[in-house]
């Protein structure tokens, strides 16, 4: 051992004191992996079974040498039907080519998507069922959104003038999330002329019907459009007994002894001329009756229009191409056949009875 000084003097230490404390710490090695402590093996008879999990873990863990992340709307059939839906878009926007101030293309810019949100605002797209906002419908892996743009000949830009969201639903159903129409360019026929497109579009790619849930004051259109509520027993029931309320009530309706229309639900996205059949309040709680009136209200709101097929449609799917040809009377010969083989083959020698 060195004495306190000559430490002192090589480590270049003021004091004795700090001469201890360094020869008292361990020496370290630049090596970081020495750094780390060993771990201690495991005594007694487990040590085998710790070795053994130790081995177990180190095989696993070099088998784990790639990781791949799946994402949902990324090279998968959500991917593949979006890219479908946007290419056939691409080619029936080409029917609006004659008209020259119509322009009929995908939201795929950002600047076209803020147009869109801007006409679900204006016409109070807002109300959505669960808190659902119109960024998160547009935004959505399986949400398609389209725009029409008209511009005046004295006009220096386009504006757009309607505005539609829907997703494709397996194996034949599209629906129309949002559509919507610039308060100054209503009853003009723009919203007429996209949900005509928007069947064009199902029969493009297939689909036979397109699901819609409205408000009740947007129900005439729809129906002028050929589509008919799927529960119509809601209707007249709700048609009954705001009847039998005006009734009762002396008023509340107008000349024709229709009821006044009611304003737009808070959460349901619709609303309904009648409450609907909830529990008593000592029953059900206030967000499960919410709940029960919202999905009354979807009920009673769901329209759906059905998409004649086309005749390439009708083809690929009633014709059988398998080559094998049937004789139209198949059917007769087999039975007759069947018939002619069963006399055959009961016929032959019949065993002989004792006496």
């Amino acid at each position: 051992k060195l004495p306190k000084a000559a430490l002192c003097a090589l480590m270049g230490l003021e004091d004795g004191r700090s001469a201890s404390a360094a020869a008292s710490r361990p020496h370290r090695s630049r090596n970081p992996s020495s750094e780390l402590p060993a771990p201690a093996a495991p005594a007694g008879p487990s040590s085998s079974n710790g070795g053994a999990a130790l081995a177990a873990g180190g095989a696993a863990s070099s088998s784990y040498e790639r990781i791949g992340l799946k994402f949902r709307g990324l090279n998968d059939d959500a991917h593949r039907c979006n890219a479908e839906a946007r290419e056939a878009i691409g080619v029936l926007a080409d029917m609006f080519d004659p008209l020259g101030p119509l322009e009929l293309r995908v939201a795929e810019s950002e600047a076209d998507e803020l147009e869109a949100l801007k006409l679900y605002r204006d016409m109070n797209h807002l109300s959505l069922a669960g808190g659902i906002t119109c960024e998160q419908v547009i935004r959505h892996v399986e949400s398609t959104t389209v725009v029409l743009y008209y511009k005046h000949p004295e006009a220096d830009a386009p504006i757009c003038v309607t505005a539609a969201t829907f997703s494709l639903r397996p194996p034949s159903t599209m629906m129309l999330r949002l559509l919507a129409t610039h308060p100054r360019m209503t009853r003009k026929g723009f919203a007429r002329l996209t949900v005509h497109f928007l069947k064009e579009l199902c029969r493009a790619l297939g689909k036979t019907q397109i699901l819609v849930y409205t408000y009740p004051s947007s129900a005439s259109f729809y129906k002028a459009q050929h589509f008919q509520h799927t529960n119509p027993h809601l209707q007249r029931a709700d048609a009954l007994a705001a009847a039998a309320a005006a009734a009762a009530s002396g008023g509340g309706g107008d000349e024709d002894g229709r009821a006044d229309a009611c304003a737009p639900a808070d959460a349901g996205g619709a609303c309904s001329s009648a409450a609907p059949p909830v529990a008593p309040a000592h029953q059900l709680s206030r967000e499960e009756a919410r709940e029960a009136r919202r999905v009354y209200s979807a009920q009673e709101n769901e329209m759906i229009c059905h998409i004649q097929p086309t005749l390439a449609h009708m083809l690929s799917v009633g014709v059988r191409h398998d080559g094998v040809g049937a004789h139209p009377y198949a059917c007769t010969r087999r039975r007759v056949a069947s018939a002619t083989d069963q006399p055959a083959a009961s016929a032959g020698p019949r065993p002989r009875k004792g006496r």
